[in-house]
């Protein structure tokens, strides 16, 4: 939506499609929370965490906060890494 508006400067495009992800990321754990909680809560997330990397007896907070991190830092370094694949495609007027 930026390149067709004639947004192309890189600051402007990389903060747009890193509140997209965000947004989505958050939208997501949102959902799991939910989710989890309408399928038993605690006991349905130590079921998940045995066919997952998750040790121990995780809580549906835990697992939740440890998904938003998660999902954080994949934004950030997926945006990072597009955005500079996109920079030498769309240079700045």
């Amino acid at each position: 939506m930026n390149l067709a508006e004639g947004k192309n400067t890189f600051l402007p495009n990389a903060i747009s499609a890193m509140v997209t992800s965000h947004v989505g990321v958050g939208f997501s754990v949102l959902a799991l929370l939910i989710y989890s909680y309408a399928k038993g809560g605690d006991p349905y997330v130590k079921s998940l965490s045995e066919a997952f990397m998750f040790g121990g007896e995780p809580s549906v907070t835990t697992y939740t906060l440890c998904l938003l991190f998660e999902g954080s830092a994949s934004c950030i370094i997926v945006t990072l890494l597009l955005m500079l694949y996109w920079n030498n495609k769309y240079k700045a007027d």
